[in-house]
């Protein structure tokens, strides 16, 4: 039987707002959510078990680690949670439901999604993202239309849709920001424009330029991959088989 649990029940911050980043289009959900959980030295609290999950154990600084964390910013009144790995598709839904379910539990003003939204891969990547923003009620949209725009159209995909849906259903506050990523790549800058967003409204006043910087670094790392492999000067052989040399 499938069994999602969280750890803890309750937590400490009265009224909290959770923000939850998990992978999807340029993995923006999880460079996000581990970043802001680096920059806020905020604390791990507890962990999302699934008897279902692979048997997959992070080690990070030399800790075990569950694949799906939970950590809290008390001075800023928020819990992350998140995760690197991607969550099997037979395990979304429970998932979503559990994290819903715990955020009722724990009166959260809102839930907060952290994601992608798919652009063409000939947009250059130091173009400055735009981030929209989708909501599961109408009384969320005067607040949040002062600074985003609504997606009015289109397909969500992954976890994030999923939570949409569940709070939608168990009326919980909740607002999934989309950044405009490339699909291919681990998109830094939307990560970057999604955090921005975040520090406008909610204060968060995290500094993004190291992300941004190391983004630029990976770009410029991408641009010299692609075109040593353009410079491979190439061969057929007889037999038809494509030879390098």
């Amino acid at each position: 039987m499938l069994s999602v649990k969280i750890h803890p029940k309750k937590v400490s911050i009265q009224n909290p707002i959770i923000i939850t980043g998990f992978q999807g289009t340029g993995l923006v959900g999880s460079i996000a959510i581990h970043y802001l959980i680096k920059k806020l030295n905020a604390k791990q609290i507890g962990y999302v078990d699934t008897n279902e999950l692979p048997p997959i154990a992070l080690l990070v600084d030399g800790e075990i680690q569950h694949p799906i964390r939970i950590f809290q910013c008390k001075k800023k009144g928020i819990i992350l949670v998140g995760s690197e790995l991607p969550i099997p598709q037979k395990l979304v839904y429970s998932i979503a439901s559990a994290i819903v379910g715990w955020s009722k539990i724990n009166k959260v003003k809102k839930i907060i999604c952290i994601d992608g939204i798919g652009v063409p891969e000939t947009t250059k990547l130091r173009d400055k993202p735009k981030v929209f923003a989708i909501i599961n009620n109408e009384k969320l949209e005067k607040e949040v239309k002062k600074n985003t725009e609504l997606l009015k159209n289109g397909v969500l995909l992954g976890v994030s849709a999923a939570i949409l849906l569940e709070s939608k259903e168990k009326k919980v506050k909740n607002v999934c920001y989309l950044s405009e990523a490339h699909s291919t790549v681990p998109d830094g800058y939307a990560a970057a424009a999604v955090i921005d967003k975040l520090n406008e409204i909610l204060k968060l006043e995290v500094n993004t330029q190291p992300l941004i910087k190391e983004a630029r670094k990976f770009e410029e790392t991408l641009k010299n991959v692609i075109k040593k492999s353009r410079e491979i000067p190439k061969s057929i052989s007889d037999d038809g088989k494509i030879m390098y040399g």
